[in-house]
């Protein structure tokens, strides 16, 4: 009887969020769909070198005096920045292609 009440809800939640789907792609050609899977990976990535960022600080901040774990936190912030890099290039190759191709 108690779920009663939340099946409802969800079912007046979902007919709500159907109405306001439209059936239309928004993917109307490959260069579209290479930017909407770029930008979705871009912002992924750049959570993901936060989190990295901020547990290499705490790895850092807590190593008193344990020269290893400070030289492991080194690293992963090395590592983040490598990454985001290599990231933002690809991105900037993309627009690079993107801009010789559509002249």
């Amino acid at each position: 009887m108690k779920k009663l009440p939340i099946l409802i809800f969800l079912s007046l939640f979902l007919i709500n969020f159907v109405e306001a789907i439209t059936f239309t792609s928004p993917v109307q050609s490959l260069y579209r769909l290479v930017l909407i899977v770029l930008n979705y990976l871009f912002t992924v990535s750049f959570w993901i070198v936060i989190i990295v960022l901020v547990w290499a600080g705490i790895l850092m901040i807590t190593a008193s005096g344990n020269e290893e774990q400070f030289q492991q936190g080194k690293r992963l912030i090395i590592y983040a920045v490598i990454g985001f890099a290599v990231v933002i290039m690809g991105k900037g190759i993309v627009d690079l292609i993107r801009n010789y191709l559509v002249r």
